[in-house]
């Protein structure tokens, strides 16, 4: 049952909140990140479970570039030597 007591907000108010979007909020709640409650097809949050959010700025992280890309495997070559 929802605790009526409490602050409670609709997966686009997070998301507006916590700078994401509402898929990646669905997210939170699926992965068991972001406690939530279902009442009919809504879920809704308690405004005082965000603190469990870790908010994380938006693209790849610091230092993700430096990486070297991956060197592609090439396909054995099917080529047979010798004569025809």
């Amino acid at each position: 049952m929802i605790e009526t007591s409490a602050k409670l907000l609709t997966t686009d108010e997070v998301a507006e909140i916590i700078g994401v979007s509402r898929r990646q909020v669905q997210m939170l709640i699926s992965q068991e990140k972001l406690p939530a409650e279902k009442q009919g097809r809504d879920w809704f949050i308690k405004a005082s479970d965000l603190r469990l959010v870790k908010v994380r700025p938006k693209g790849r992280p610091e230092g993700a570039k430096d990486k070297k890309p991956r060197k592609s495997r090439k396909p054995p070559d099917n080529k047979k030597s010798g004569g025809e």
